[in-house]
């Protein structure tokens, strides 16, 4: 008997991105900081059975995590395809660990105008990332269109604008404030966040970057790390919103200072 090609939840043929989802939900993610067995479970699970078996909305304890007090309530199936995402390839910093902190500072914004959106966009920003690849926001934010219209496709979601902000990660340390809107400086100062943590915290980032990047060898990769921080250090805002500004500048301003005056 010949195989069917898998269908949506419409009926109609999925695309090879929505394939891709698939079959990334089958590989079980290992990142140690998701602290939730629900997700242990369901991220090496078929992503297209889901779609079928969970037109309902998740609501267990174990998803508290991920889902409480925000703007979306996120179907089992997408959270399996999020999951196993991030843990493809594994990944010392941008793996799920690194959305989870986003969405606690994507908490701590008094007010968003788009927060469905921008929450997305926190989600997926990173669902691709292969170090040193050029294309890695654009394929994370066909990665979220594909999500959007597979599992919440009657929430009248502006998927560009979820584009949009993923692909804007892209050029961190060289947007103008005055050119963004409030929405955006604050989606990007959440993943720029930390840069203005503990030192200690800090300092484990930039040892995990460089974890990603051990196929370049040392000497460039630190040249050019040290470059982009250098960079940051020069701008006049490293953080585009005032919230951020005024809670990590002074911080981030140190972490920088005192990474870059080791590698003197």
């Amino acid at each position: 008997m010949k195989a069917e090609k898998p269908q949506s939840l419409s009926g109609s043929a999925v695309s090879p991105t929505t394939e891709k989802l698939c079959s990334l939900s089958r590989t079980r993610t290992y990142d140690p900081a998701i602290n939730s067995r629900l997700l242990y479970q369901l991220s090496y699970q078929g992503i297209l059975g889901a779609c079928a078996a969970t037109a309902s909305k998740v609501d267990d304890p174990f998803m508290s995590t991920l889902t409480n007090s925000l703007p979306l309530t996120l179907s089992e199936g997408l959270m399996r395809a999020v999951t196993a995402a991030y843990a493809v390839p594994p990944r010392a910093y941008h793996s799920f660990s690194h959305v989870q902190e986003a969405l606690k500072h994507f908490q701590t914004v008094p007010a968003w105008r788009n927060p469905r959106e921008v929450y997305l966009a926190v989600l997926f920003h990173d669902a691709v990332y292969l170090a040193g690849k050029g294309d890695n926001e654009a394929r994370s934010a066909d990665l979220a269109e594909e999500a959007i219209q597979t599992f919440l496709p009657r929430e009248s979601l502006d998927s560009g604008l979820v584009r949009k902000l993923i692909e804007l990660t892209a050029r961190h340390g060289k947007l103008k404030r005055a050119e963004l809107d409030d929405d955006t400086r604050h989606f990007l100062d959440c993943d720029m966040a930390i840069l203005g943590a503990p030192a200690g915290q800090f300092d484990a980032y930039d040892a995990a970057i460089a974890e990603e990047y051990r196929e370049v060898p040392k000497r460039i990769y630190r040249s050019n790390r040290n470059r982009f921080l250098k960079h940051l250090l020069e701008v006049d805002r490293i953080f585009l919103s005032d919230l951020f500004h005024d809670r990590f500048d002074a911080a981030a301003r140190a972490n920088l200072r005192r990474t870059l005056g080791r590698a003197d």
